[in-house]
């Protein structure tokens, strides 16, 4: 079991938005042809170190402040690869000596991962901000997930050890439910933390997103765990980091959520309000509120692959309604020349940082 949830923000002025039709001819001459409206795209006027400022002020409000990845536009910045704490300004520093103003201007995609410990859940904070975004999207989202504290695997710990270690929980439908509701009221209560802290630092109209909040993997393939949490296919995802256990000490983490499915399964948990993921975190199935029994199905099943089942409380997710849908604006000019809490907005609130680029923010310097 893992939780998951996602903030999506849009700016909150209307300046910072323009939108643009395609500038390639052919498709172009389609939409005259055709008639239709076409896919507009939305070009955000706010330039990469200013948003990369606006964020660490909100999660340093959070008190989060360890990072593990800084990109832009696929170029990795800063990669924590030794388990730091507190990084955060390391990574701002290398950012504002490794990147062009012209790049922090015209950027199509700026990633940022966090980290965060409390004491009963984990957290990976998973930012992306976008410069163009489809009309009716919003331009950031920050994916949230958060894994057990109890049973991050020890150092020299073999898998059995571990899921013997598991087994207390799944000894009684009572003791399950207790600890996914527990850990979803920790969860929500973060989430809504982070959500307040975005909209107090000025980032824009921050919304959690609807979606299940409780996911369980399942592997499309029969497997054993014998050396740990299986590794996403090499094919998988669009790029390196796509998924949480390519991030530094994440293994240990997740070896966990690979074993919850198999001892439900054994012990014949009912499943409820949960979303069934793949090794790769694609969705396999939403089980609703009335729920089903993990092992009534060979669904569940670890020791067979995969195969959809037929039941009333189950939504199956096909190959197509899984596959990720990315809008591509490489048709699209970029015309926008007034950037987000760029020096020029700055006079107009002299109790705000968010008219200074990274060079000049006090909050990244010092705690």
């Amino acid at each position: 079991m893992i939780l998951r949830s996602t903030i999506d923000i849009t700016p909150s002025s209307s300046s910072f938005v323009q939108e643009q039709q395609p500038t390639n001819f052919f498709k172009k001459l389609w939409l005259s042809l055709s008639g239709a409206k076409g896919p507009v795209i939305q070009s955000f006027a706010y330039n990469a170190a200013s948003v990369l400022q606006n964020i660490h002020r909100a999660m340093k409000s959070k008190h989060i402040n360890n990072i593990i990845r800084l990109s832009l536009d696929d170029r990795d910045i800063y990669v924590d690869t030794e388990g730091k704490t507190d990084d955060m300004v390391e990574a701002v520093d290398k950012f504002r000596w490794n990147v062009e103003d012209i790049e922090s201007e015209t950027f199509k995609r700026l990633e940022l991962v966090f980290e965060h410990n409390e004491d009963t859940l984990h957290y990976l904070l998973e930012v992306t901000v976008n410069k163009r975004a489809k009309v009716g999207v919003a331009p950031i989202n920050i994916d949230i997930t958060a894994v057990l504290n109890t049973f991050k695997k020890a150092p020299n710990e073999t898998t059995e050890e571990l899921k013997s270690r598991m087994e207390d929980i799944f000894s009684s439908q009572e003791k399950y439910d207790a600890v996914v509701d527990k850990s979803k009221r920790y969860f929500h209560e973060f989430c809504n933390g982070v959500l307040m802290a975005l909209m107090a630092n000025n980032i824009g109209m921050a919304l959690l997103r609807n979606t299940p909040e409780v996911s369980i993997i399942r592997n499309r393939t029969a497997s054993a765990l014998s050396k740990g949490a299986p590794r996403r296919s090499e094919t998988a995802g669009r790029r390196d980091y796509q998924h949480y256990d390519d991030y530094y000490g994440w293994d240990d983490f997740l070896l966990y959520a690979y074993l919850w499915n198999d001892l439900s399964y054994q012990n014949a948990i009912h499943y409820h309000d949960v979303q069934i993921i793949d090794e790769n975190y694609s969705p396999l199935m939403n089980i609703d509120a009335n729920g089903v029994d993990a092992s009534q199905y060979d669904a569940f099943n670890p020791n067979v692959d995969y195969a959809p089942v037929n039941d009333d409380s189950i939504s199956i997710f096909s190959e197509e309604t899984s596959r990720q849908l990315e809008v591509d604006t490489s048709d699209y000019q970029d015309n926008s020349s007034d950037s987000w809490g760029s020096s020029s907005d700055s006079s107009s609130d002299s109790s705000s940082d968010s008219g200074s680029s990274c060079s000049s923010c006090s909050s990244c310097s010092s705690d």
